[in-house]
């Protein structure tokens, strides 16, 4: 496996997230002196090797750039070697002439680079070697890409839109490659827990590359889970590791993401057109302006917020040949999010109003059910109570600044201590199963009240008044309740 190495612009600093070191190596110069009055004629010869086989690369095709900002395309002939001509004064040679350059050529990894030409009265021969990869299946590794659970993590101390727009560079500078993004886990957890997860990290990090400008056709996104561990890091081999140190660093390589070079002959076309989207944020219930709600989608790089008058705009370029809808969310502190749902071949002529809906401070879960007379999850062919939690989890990664409560409630039967401490249990299991799932365990908290707080007309004495058995075990089952109560709008994500 090798590095992914690009810096987009000359003269910008690297990313301390990409490994440093350069594919150039400088063998010798050729440089050829004639005299012309007050100017010399110095001729620049590059030779091209295919880092492998060490053979030479013809036809590469060679953007050069002087220290006057004028550019030119060359191509190397049959033998890979490209020669260039620069007549220089004896001053311009003491301050020193720098050439900048490009390389490109179809199923190799471009290289860029610089030339500096000094006047030299002890050496007059130098020849550049240029060495590219050959780029069909190979595996580069990935700058660094943080998530909160599938969400792409963006933070005050990390940017992953930052490791991001660093493949977006390589990718345009290379726009022959159509590539495999893939993501891999440690072997803790299910498999079919970590495949689901790295297979929508995945799938993040492709959506975000498309909506930033990387043709469809060029990216597909793999999650592996733990299938695909480091040779001799398997978890048996990890197990054998003598210090749990060791275990754990060993882990951490096998959580890795790298990009595959899956073909070579991409053709570009342009497929992109740019829309404008307008809409006024209102809240549901006061017809007030709401500002500050902001336009989340794999674009969020862009933040666009609404004004004092709950005006928000977008400017969004999309894919016209492949994908006709856009899909985003609008969201605020305190409010549930709203999904919007565009398409993009509409013609559009006015502002949409959209209103924002408070978040309740308390809702009821859809039924969770228990093993009898224990706290553990029920599932079996008939119910799977997980399902139940799940569609809380997918909420809580929806509202990532949410603190919630999880009260489990009984019924009025059994003792007040056997009560208390089985639904105490019971939600505390619900919080066991969230935290496993990823969401953090400072944003759950678990109580069980027992049968303190029935429902209102569902106390003991006023269920015992019903006609029917059948009415009194429908009130007893209502009590026996799962309610989420929300305590925070501002917990803040970890890293």
């Amino acid at each position: 496996m090798i590095s992914l190495l690009w810096s987009s612009v000359y003269g910008q600093k690297k990313s301390k997230r990409l490994q440093q070191s350069s594919p150039l190596t400088t063998d010798s110069l050729i440089v050829k002196e004639e005299i012309r009055a007050d100017k010399l004629v110095y001729v620049y010869e590059q030779i091209y090797i295919d880092s492998k086989t060490n053979h030479p690369i013809p036809f590469v095709n060679v953007e050069i750039t002087d220290a006057y900002g004028v550019s030119k395309i060359q191509k190397s002939d049959s033998a890979g070697v490209l020669s260039m001509q620069y007549e220089l004064s004896d001053s311009v040679l003491k301050n020193g002439l720098t050439i900048y350059y490009k390389v490109g050529k179809q199923c190799y990894l471009s290289v860029r680079g610089e030339r500096s030409i000094v006047d030299s009265l002890v050496q007059k021969q130098y020849r550049d070697t240029v060495f590219l990869e050959y780029a069909l299946l190979k595996e580069l590794k990935l700058p660094e890409i943080n998530f909160y659970d599938s969400r792409i993590y963006v933070g005050d101390d990390y940017n992953s839109y930052d490791s991001l727009k660093l493949i977006y560079d390589f990718l345009v500078a290379n726009p022959y490659l159509v590539v495999e993004l893939q993501f891999n886990t440690d072997c803790r957890g299910s498999d079919i827990y970590n495949k689901n997860l790295t297979q929508r990290r995945a799938q993040s990090c492709k959506e975000y590359l498309e909506h930033i400008g990387i043709e469809l056709d060029r990216i597909t996104a793999k999650g592996y889970g733990k299938s695909n561990p480091i040779p001799g890091l398997d978890c048996e081999s990890i197990k054998k590791l003598p210090s749990k140190e060791e275990m754990e660093q060993a882990h951490a390589k096998n959580r890795r993401s790298t990009l595959k070079v899956m073909g070579c002959d991409y053709v570009a076309e342009d497929h992109y057109k740019t829309i404008k989207l307008e809409y006024v944020v209102w809240d549901a219930n006061s017809s007030i302006p709401i500002s500050g709600a902001k336009i989340w989608s794999y674009d969020s790089n862009q933040e666009y917020y609404s004004n004092e008058k709950g005006y928000l705009m977008i400017e969004k370029r999309y894919y016209f040949n492949r994908s006709n809808e856009y899909n985003f969310k609008i969201v605020k502190s305190g409010y549930d999010i709203f999904n919007v749902k565009v398409l993009l071949d509409e013609e559009r002529n006015s502002t949409d109003t959209i209103k924002l809906y408070r978040i309740p401070t308390t809702f009821q879960m859809p039924t969770i059910y228990y093993q009898y007379d224990s706290y553990a999850l029920r599932e079996d062919s008939l119910v799977n109570s997980k399902d139940s939690l799940d569609l809380l989890y997918h909420w809580l990664i929806d509202h990532p600044n949410v603190v919630i409560e999880i009260q489990n409630h009984s019924d009025c039967r059994g003792s007040m201590n056997y009560s208390t401490n089985l639904t105490q249990r019971r939600a505390q299991e619900c919080v066991n199963y969230l935290v496993s799932k990823g969401v953090p365990k400072e944003r759950l908290f678990a109580k069980g009240y027992g049968d303190t707080k029935p429902l209102p007309s569902l106390d003991c004495e006023s269920i015992k008044k019903m006609q029917s058995k059948e009415e009194q075990e429908k009130a007893h089952q209502q009590n026996r309740r799962t309610v989420v109560n929300i305590l925070a709008y501002d917990y803040v994500p970890h890293r």
